[in-house]
């Protein structure tokens, strides 16, 4: 879609998408960026560069997003607005996916054992969820509870969670076999009463 409508090709690697306020935000994780495109011509208008391994993009308000990253031990704030890299908010390791939740930013981790919680109205890093290391997706239901996928490692199982965003604990825990690598790319239905996920 990209290159035939700019005449250029998006660059390496295109990590992840999200869609909002009708902008199309394309993360590229291997060529340090995130491309800002019309969704409905998939036309740049927009190029927010700076990143170190951008991963995967969250707006927590109108005119403000969460950026993860790979390689920053950090997440980048980005005004949307301006299309530039405002800040970042120290997170240690290999950040992934992250959900919205009350005020806050829930943020996976692939080589830690927690999820992260960011307030988003001071950008500050004010807790941590214990779970097993690898946290790769994260999505909420219909009930408005966080489930979690982890992949394991570090003498932690693979499992998945499912967090109480308003009491930042865990409810439930469904454990993996260890020779099954643990569920992955984890997303709902179009009603949120479903969760499907990869599994080898």
């Amino acid at each position: 879609l990209y290159e035939p409508a700019n005449g250029v090709a998006l660059g390496d690697v295109c990590q992840s998408m999200r869609l909002f306020n009708g902008k199309g935000y394309l993360v590229v994780n291997n060529s340090n960026k995130v491309v800002v495109v019309d969704p409905n011509t998939f036309t740049t208008t927009a190029v927010i560069s700076g990143f170190n391994s951008p991963r995967h993009l969250l707006p927590v308000s109108n005119a403000k997003a969460y950026v993860t990253d790979l390689f920053a031990n950090a997440i980048t704030v980005v005004d949307l607005n301006n299309h530039t890299i405002t800040g970042s908010i120290a997170c240690p390791g290999w950040t992934e996916e992250l959900a919205l939740a009350y005020g806050k930013a829930f943020v996976t981790n692939q080589t830690r054992d927690h999820v992260y919680v960011i307030e988003t109205s001071t950008d500050q890093l004010v807790d941590s969820i214990a779970v097993s290391r690898g946290g790769n997706s994260i999505v909420e239901d219909a009930n408005g509870k966080l489930w979690v996928a982890c992949s394991g490692g570090g003498g932690t199982p693979a499992a998945l969670y499912r967090i109480d965003p308003a009491g930042l604990s865990v409810e439930a825990t469904f454990p993996f076999p260890n020779t099954s690598g643990g569920p992955w790319r984890l997303v709902t239905d179009g009603t949120n009463n479903t969760l499907y996920f990869l599994n080898r």
